[in-house]
């Protein structure tokens, strides 16, 4: 500072970073190689540094993100640490690792540490980035989007992907899952368009267009953004899932389940697992739930091993077969397996401390919603009060603005078993913040209510929205084919014959194969197929849409030739079925 003639910092240098040589200069190498791609090279240099000074909380920092970039197993560790050194850096980095690490357990403090970083930093970019992310896990989405593109713009040179950590790539992501959840399927693909242009060589880029195009039925286009995604990502990636999302949306059962049942039998464990996940979806699309619960025993046995994940203490595939024992009218073990999974011990295994609450209440209510779920499915309405008012306790401590809605669902439950259908579609709307991607048997639940009060036309909209969202995650809890076996019922009271035609003529290609149990309701909906195709209406050409059934052709023969890349499994916290 005297060399510079400039004031002496009031703080000491051992206050806010290392005093030890070694740890400095093991440190800068890891930035070296950070920000040169080599990230395991990188980790393994703080790692070092943090050998050389147990105290160097930024050493901490960048290896916490290093490990979860890598999918290593001490990112959790690593954060933790750096988080407990927090008062040991200046402000600015205080402020960085504060708010990953509320990012990252999905603490509500995230959104005024965001508001913070902008503020006392208005150029640092992972602050507009933080904010922008904030405020649309909040549930603001329009009010998010001005942060997201200021980020994108900040830091537009990581998108030439030279460099490990692209804030302008995380920034697009943000970008495309805020209008998806703002409902607003035309403005993701604008984005998702513009992401090409920018990234013309990203698989990832290309990959994010083709699942907009599947969300729109546009399989063809679909097929061939993916067939680009493939190219530009090389060998070193998993074609199977992206091939087999858009064959499960086109409703071309087969060909989703070669693909996955020949991955499922080989690869590591995950890879396996996660071949089965995608083919219990596909099974109960199919209606054919004997097999899918045989499918999601054996994918519990073989990630049975896993590790804990950054979110949660253990796998929660075992969420798959609670929704299909539901599927089969088994509502009471459902509903038990369920609350055995909302009440994991989080101090088991001992590495996993219980540090981040608000991990533990989004895990707690989401499940919980799900026991709900069951619960009034069996007749069960008891509990409902209790487990509205216990989400409703919950919802605050959660950052995610679906889990601060969900009791509404639980007390239209509630009051559609009392007949009170009038103040159930207040509550049900009231949980519906967002259409196409959020819980979709809050859809499934209040088009039921609108087509008893004799609304079809309301119900058309709200029964169609999760058949443009995603087909896991939050939609993974009502199938496709359900939701195309209750528009077809919808338009059929709206008197659109031609339109019910094609939706029931879905419902009847899925359940081609279904189990026993589906046969009443599939020969009623044949039964009301032959009728309004005796009135003389215009005939729909059977199984699917012109535009899907060249999709599916166009599938069947294009996914058996070229690889493709991997679709990351989309685990978000904590596992797969968020």
């Amino acid at each position: 500072a005297a060399d510079f003639d400039l004031r002496a910092p009031a703080e000491p240098l051992t206050d806010v970073t290392t005093t030890s040589v070694a740890a400095e200069r093991l440190y800068d190498e890891g930035l070296r190689q950070f920000y040169q791609s080599d990230v395991q090279t990188a980790v393994e240099l703080f790692h070092a540094a943090l050998n050389e000074d147990s105290t160097f909380a930024m050493a901490a920092y960048y290896a916490g993100l290093g490990e979860e970039a890598t999918e290593g197993p001490a990112a959790r560790r690593d954060l933790a640490l750096a988080l407990r050194l927090a008062d040991r850096v200046p402000e600015r980095e205080r402020l960085i690792i504060r708010q990953t690490w509320a990012y990252t357990t999905n603490n509500p403090a995230q959104f005024a540490l965001a508001e913070s970083l902008v503020t006392r930093y208005p150029d640092e970019p992972g602050g507009e980035l933080a904010l922008g992310r904030a405020m649309s896990w909040s549930g603001n989405f329009l009010g998010a989007l001005p942060h997201l593109r200021r980020a994108l713009h900040m830091d537009s040179l990581s998108l030439t992907g030279r460099g490990p950590w692209c804030r302008a790539c995380e920034a697009l992501d943000a970008i495309l899952a805020t209008y998806l959840s703002a409902d607003s399927l035309d403005a993701a693909e604008r984005v998702s368009r513009e992401r090409t242009r920018m990234q013309p060589r990203s698989a990832g880029a290309w990959w994010a267009l083709a699942d907009v195009f599947a969300r729109q039925a546009r399989y063809d286009s679909a097929l061939a953004a993916e067939q680009v995604a493939e190219r530009m990502g090389g060998s070193g990636f998993d074609y199977v899932i992206p091939r087999a999302v858009i064959a499960i949306r086109a409703g071309d059962f087969a060909a989703a389940d070669r693909l996955l049942t020949d991955q499922a039998l080989t690869g590591d464990p995950a890879k396996r697992g996660n071949a089965l996940w995608w083919l219990v979806i596909s099974l109960r699309n199919q209606g054919r739930l004997r097999d899918a619960l045989a499918a999601a025993e054996r994918m519990v046995r073989t990630t049975a091993g896993e590790l804990p994940s950054f979110n949660t203490p253990r796998s929660l595939d075992a969420v798959a077969v609670a929704q299909v024992m539901f599927e089969m009218g088994r509502d009471r073990a459902a509903a038990a397996l369920f609350d055995s999974i909302a009440n994991y011990d989080w101090r088991s295994p001992p590495t996993f401390r219980q540090d981040a609450p608000g991990l533990i209440a989004r895990h707690r209510i989401w499940m919980t919603t799900h026991v709900a779920t069951a619960l009034a499915a069996a007749g069960d309405t008891a509990p409902l009060v209790a487990i509205g008012d216990s989400l409703a306790v919950w919802g605050p401590r959660s950052a995610y603005f679906r889990d601060r809605v969900l009791h509404h669902y639980v007390r239209g439950l509630l009051l559609v078993a009392r007949g009170q259908t009038t103040d159930a579609e207040r509550e049900f709307r009231g949980a519906l913040l967002t259409p196409m991607e959020g819980y979709s048997r809050i859809n499934f639940e209040l088009g039921k209510v609108l087509l008893a009060e004799g609304r079809p036309r309301e119900a058309i909209p709200v029964f169609r929205a999760p058949l443009r969202g995603t087909i896991e995650a939050s939609n993974y809890y009502l199938t496709n084919t359900e939701l195309h076996a209750m528009l077809g019922s919808a338009f059929d009271r709206a008197g659109e014959p031609d339109s019910a035609l094609v939706h029931y003529e879905r419902a009847l290609a899925a359940w081609r194969n279904a189990d026993a149990e589906f046969r009443p309701r599939v020969d009623s909906i044949e039964r009301r197929v032959r009728t309004l195709r005796m009135r003389g209406r215009d005939v729909i050409a059977p199984a699917t849409p012109r535009t899907a059934t060249a999709g599916v052709a166009t599938t069947t023969q294009k996914m058996r030739a070229v690889p493709t890349p991997a679709l990351r499994a989309r685990r978000e916290s904590p596992g797969r079925p968020w």
